[in-house]
């Protein structure tokens, strides 16, 4: 399953039982609009053994958890080196595939109250959506929730035709495959996962290097270079014989409305020797992922939709046939910032479901340009990284918010229990134009000589507050949704209080 997880603060404007029945009631009325999400996965059982699937938009149910954690902070969250297991539980149909979404709603959401905070989390069947779809009903979410009376990006809902005018006929998918699907486990116990920070500037580095080593002028891109140093960091620390293959995949999107409903990604495949990949540079290796994507056209998504027609079967990573899987997905380009109407997102993290040995996810980075990435591997794999130099020298480290990094957010204050700061339109704008000197502020009216960013340092002062902004990836056999309910006349949502 593909999951979100959006942490928020909680400030004087918060109040437990309002906020979870406006949240309720925005992701009703957004269901409106997105109501296919609202039915199940349908299938047609036929005589050669086969299935085809296909959504029946029947209004039957969706998922609202209302769950209550004690003793948990942001803190706990955010400030760990690596992500903490607990954020798992916070996670709705975790171990859902997507196939079983016959017997189980398409799509979840939970509201996890925190001590200082909240942290809600959506979940959709990755069969059904893709990250764009997602993140538009995520985001179309908050704007009904903030009071709009119509979302500003309407998900598209006609059907892609192909280009001979026809449209897609069912896809039978063996009962065998899906069987042998039913079976795969989660390895997240023998993962690791950690968050990297990488400045607009290393970016503009890494594009120019890459560029300059493989003699092109700005064909690749900040991406495609970014995605090369970190597979060949990860490669190194994997210590991979060096005559065997790896393999990196990159999800892409074939030409379709910017607001098409639908799982409308397909993969990209560079499979390279060890010894290639770092003995070329990394100019080489970003190269070869440059020409992987340019070949991706509407032309070549139609063939694949040509080939699952004539060979039908669901993607596993885990039977790939590649030891060393680098997979990439998500994207610096999603809108992750949504508002429910208090305020900016702390973090967003992602669920088990999205975790796999070689999983990385990109995220928009907290300054304009910058980059998150989210890295998923082996305990050893992960300590050989953070020895990687060429990795290491690129990225700025971090668990959570704190003085190291450079926290691009504005910081709603109350000021009258902060003693010594004086409430003008002059330090407002100065905050505005600059967050990161109000820091040097605070350090300046209050005389401390440290004063960390973050909840517990400002001892609850801080109201609300935008730092680390990211967006989760997916596992291959499907991604979390929220799960909906009928009231009435009207699409509801069935609570469940944890």
């Amino acid at each position: 399953m593909a999951s979100i997880r959006h942490i928020s603060t909680k400030n004087e404007k918060f109040h437990e039982t309002s906020l979870v029945q406006q949240l309720k009631t925005s992701i009703s009325r957004t269901l409106d609009f997105f109501s296919p999400l609202a039915g199940r996965l349908a299938t047609i059982e036929r005589e050669d053994d086969t299935v085809s699937y296909f959504i029946d938009c029947n209004n039957e149910v969706a998922r609202f958890i209302h769950a209550v954690v004690d003793g948990v902070a942001l803190a706990d969250i955010l400030e760990p080196v690596f992500v903490p297991p607990i954020i798992y539980s916070f996670f709705p149909s975790n171990e859902v595939k997507d196939s079983e979404s016959v017997s189980k709603p398409l799509l979840a959401v939970q509201v996890t109250e925190l001590v200082d905070g909240i942290f809600i989390s959506c979940t959709m069947n990755h069969s059904v959506v893709d990250g764009p779809s997602l993140w538009n009903f995520f985001n179309s979410s908050s704007e009904i929730c903030r009071g709009f009376g119509q979302i500003s990006k309407p998900p598209v809902l006609e059907r892609w035709l192909l280009l001979n005018g026809t449209s897609c006929p069912p896809i039978r998918l063996p009962l065998s495959i899906l069987k042998t699907n039913s079976k795969t486990t989660s390895n997240t116990q023998q993962l690791q996962d950690r968050h990297f920070h990488i400045s607009k500037a290393k970016i503009a580095g890494l594009k120019a290097k890459a560029n300059a080593e493989a003699g092109t002028d700005h064909t690749i891109s900040s991406l495609q270079s970014l995605v090369a140093l970190i597979w060949r960091s990860v490669t190194r620390s994997r210590q991979v014989d060096p005559d065997e293959q790896s393999d990196l995949r990159s999800r892409l999107r074939p030409p379709l409305p910017e607001h098409y409903l639908g799982n409308t990604a397909v993969s990209g495949i560079v499979i390279l020797k060890a010894r290639d990949m770092l003995e070329g540079g990394l100019g080489y290796v970003a190269l070869e992922i440059n020409k992987v994507i340019s070949s991706h056209t509407e032309g070549k998504a139609k063939s694949i939709i040509d080939s699952l027609m004539q060979n039908p079967g669901p993607v596993i990573l885990g039977r790939l046939p590649f030891k060393h899987l680098f997979s990439i997905t998500g994207s610096p380009r999603f809108n992750v910032g949504a508002d429910f109407g208090w305020g900016k997102p702390v973090a967003i993290r992602s669920g088990s479901g999205s975790m796999s040995d070689g999983k990385i996810i990109f995220y928009p980075g907290v300054e304009e340009g910058s980059v998150e990435v989210e890295v998923c591997v082996s305990p050893e794999t992960l300590q050989a990284l953070e020895n990687e130099m060429e990795f290491m020298d690129a990225v700025i480290t971090h668990g959570a918010i704190n003085e190291t990094v450079p926290v691009e957010a504005i910081f709603v204050l109350h000021y009258g229990s902060i003693p010594n700061i004086k409430v003008n339109n002059e330090l407002s704008a100065l905050v505005e134009k600059n967050p990161l000197m109000l820091k040097k502020y605070l350090v300046c009216e209050t005389g401390l000589e440290e004063l960390a960013l973050n909840h517990k340092a400002l001892e609850g002062r801080l109201m609300s507050w935008m730092g680390e902004i990211a967006w989760i990836g997916c596992m291959v056999s499907g991604w979390g949704l929220v799960y909906w309910a009928m009231i009435g006349n009207r699409l509801g949502i069935l609570v469940e209080d944890g």
